[in-house]
């Protein structure tokens, strides 16, 4: 474990320790997030067929309270 290879606003090299099993201090440990190419948690069709669930349970329920 050494110090964390960020930089601070300012442009300066951080001073704080690395975290374990990181390059990164607890501050900088997001951007090391934030520049890997990770696979996206939820594909098109899955955040799709959530939308349409909640359009679909919308409508019935608005047909339902409206009396149609």
């Amino acid at each position: 474990m050494g110090t964390c290879a960020g930089t601070n606003k300012d442009g300066t090299s951080c001073s704080n320790d690395a975290m374990e099993g990181s390059r990164y201090c607890h501050v900088h440990r997001g951007s090391e997030d934030r520049n890997s190419r990770a696979a996206p948690e939820h594909g098109f069709w899955t955040m799709l067929a959530g939308a349409l669930g909640v359009i679909f349970v919308t409508y019935f329920l608005l047909r339902v309270a409206l009396g149609l």
